[in-house]
């Protein structure tokens, strides 16, 4: 979580994300999805894959010719 923002890019600006803001919505536990307070471990690293994958998705952020 570079900064703790994460950068999705569509045609018209930037979305940031601030994903310790939405630690509920991806599933992440202090305690076990963290290799110290700043690094994901695998299991943190997955879930965050997953719920920026869906993010694009349900937000419209890439077409077919991306």
């Amino acid at each position: 979580l570079v900064g703790s923002e994460m950068c999705i890019r569509d045609s018209n600006n930037c979305t940031y994300l601030n994903l310790f803001e939405h630690m509920d919505d991806v599933g992440l536990n202090g305690d076990t999805d963290f290799m110290d307070i700043e690094h994901l471990n695998i299991s943190g690293a997955t879930k965050v894959a997953d719920y920026l994958g869906e993010y694009i998705v349900s937000h419209n952020l890439l077409s077919e010719t991306d």
